[in-house]
This record gives structure tokens, C-alpha cells and sequence, in this order.
């Protein structure tokens, strides 16, 4: 890149422009005045050079324009060289399609409407005696009787347990929601119409839970579902014949330090609220 130089004012540059607005200034002129010898800046061979790259910039662009004219001219002598192409006569437009009179049959009468069928009802007393009647829950033990420690169709496999620790609270409820989920044709309570309906030795009829709304888990004062009384109840009797067994006997696994805590956290039933069992087997219900 050439360099433009002003020595009276000690002036470098490489762009000419400036070296042009610089010539203009005041302080230069000034200087100019001041110095007897005439300044010219040394830019021949600067300009030469720059002469010589333009030509050959120009000579390129002549050098492509030629190669894109014979390129054009290749193009144009080919399509020349085709033959003509042949046109279809336009096809003529369809004859008219045959018009029809057309006789409207004699109107069918209309059909009777059907009843509407009848809208299921919240009222409890009909659901409960809805359910009475169903002759699949004839043979449905009462729940006092379902959940009798003798009542050997209500277990559960815990074969998949290795050790004390392995008994937690999540694992009791996965357990309960299996039972409930295969035992559905036997199971003595109902989830009907966002309630809960207990068969009882009078027959059928809907849970009445009190409010729990300041009540605390593990308080006297929380009011539980049967269906969680009676699931924690069988759950902690088959659990611990179930380590009776495997343990030889005589109980001596509840000398084990886990034991404790699975029987305040897993086996007590103040450690549940309602919703931690209801509701995970409310949809199979």
C-alpha cells in the first residue's frame, strides 16, 4: 500500500483522500509559506502501479465478457438446432351431459323416537341399591369379613423383598394398588359417582369420612377411611408372617433396628392420610 508523505508538517498517510484534505489545511499552507523549497509529494510511482492494476483489472472483465459471448452464442445455436415442437389442436369442449327428471318417492314416515334412557343419579340410596341388586356382588364378603386375618384371598407377594430396608411407605401403597387392581370382582367398597360405598352386613351404602380439613396425620382427632383402616391392618399381618417365616420363627426380626422404623413409618396407619391410599386405587374401583 503506497504512503503519502508531508515532511514541512511531518504528515503520513496511506489513504490519498486524506493526504488531499491535509494539503487543504491551514497549518499547511502555513507551513508551505514557511519553506522555501516546493513539497511534492512522492506519489509517480504510486500511480503508475496503479494505472498498471486497472488495465489488468479491465483486461480480466474483457477476458470473461468474451467467454460468457461465445457461452451465449454456443446456447442460441443449440435451440436453433431443435426441431419444432408439435402442438395439440385444442380439444373441443364436452357435449352436454343428458338431463334427467327426476321423481321424488313417496316420503317415508318417520320413526318413532326412542326414550331417552335414563340419567344415573347421585342420590347415594339408589347407587347403593343399584348396587345390591348387581347379582356380580352377590358373592362379595362384607368388609369386616373381607379383611379377617383367616381370609387367605386377601395377600400379597413380597418376594421381591430382600431385607428389612428395602419396606418403605411408597412401597405398602404399590403393594395395596396391585391387590385392588387384580381383586376388583371381590373387593367390598366401590368408587361411585366421586364416593366411596361400603358393603356391610346390611348391604350396601356410602362412606360418610368427616372432615379432616385442621385435622393432623397421627393426631386422635384425624378421621380415617375404613378402607384405610382395614388395608393397614392386613398389610402389616401378612408383612410380618412374611418375615416370621423367612426369619425361622419366633419373631426375632423385630429385634432388627429397621424394624422400628418400618413399624411407625409403614406399618401405622398415622403415618397415611386418606388421599395416600384412596386415591391411588380409586380408578380401579
Amino acid at each position: 500500500m503506497p504512503e503519502y508523505k508531508c515532511e514541512c508538517c511531518n504528515y503520513k498517510t496511506h489513504i490519498k483522500t486524506q493526504f488531499d484534505t491535509h494539503n487543504l489545511t491551514k497549518k499547511h499552507l502555513k507551513n508551505i509559506d514557511n519553506n522555501t523549497e516546493p513539497i511534492t509529494p512522492k506519489t509517480d510511482k504510486t500511480e503508475i502501479q496503479e494505472l498498471k492494476d486497472m488495465v489488468i483489472l479491465l483486461c480480466a472483465k474483457v477476458t470473461d465478457l468474451e467467454a460468457s459471448l461465445e457461452e451465449c452464442k454456443e446456447i442460441i445455436k443449440k435451440n436453433n438446432e431443435k426441431p419444432p415442437t408439435y402442438e395439440a389442436p385444442p380439444t373441443p369442449p364436452p357435449s352436454p351431459a343428458p338431463q334427467f327428471i327426476y321423481v321424488s318417492p313417496e316420503p317415508k314416515p318417520e320413526p318413532k323416537p326412542e326414550p331417552e334412557a335414563k340419567k344415573e343419579t347421585c342420590n347415594p340410596m339408589y347407587i347403593a341399591k343399584k348396587l345390591d341388586e348387581d347379582p356380580d356382588n352377590k358373592d362379595i364378603l362384607p368388609i369386616d369379613d373381607f379383611f379377617k386375618i383367616g381370609n387367605e384371598e386377601v395377600d400379597f407377594n413380597f418376594d421381591d423383598i430382600n431385607d428389612l430396608n428395602d419396606v418403605g411407605k411408597k412401597y405398602a401403597i404399590d403393594k395395596i394398588m396391585d391387590f385392588v387392581k387384580n381383586n376388583k370382582k371381590i373387593l367390598p367398597f366401590r368408587y361411585q359417582k366421586s364416593s366411596w360405598y361400603i358393603k356391610g352386613n346390611n348391604g350396601w351404602e356410602k362412606e360418610i369420612i368427616q372432615s379432616n380439613k385442621n385435622c393432623k396425620t397421627g393426631t386422635s382427632d384425624y378421621n380415617f377411611s375404613i378402607i384405610v383402616i382395614k388395608f393397614i391392618f392386613i398389610f402389616a399381618n401378612r408383612i410380618n408372617r412374611y418375615f416370621n417365616n423367612k426369619y425361622g420363627g419366633n419373631y426375632a426380626y423385630m429385634s432388627d433396628g429397621e424394624y422400628a422404623r418400618i413399624s411407625s413409618e409403614v406399618l401405622s396407619r398415622e403415618s397415611y392420610r386418606n388421599s395416600d391410599i384412596l386415591k391411588s386405587i380409586g380408578h380401579f374401583c
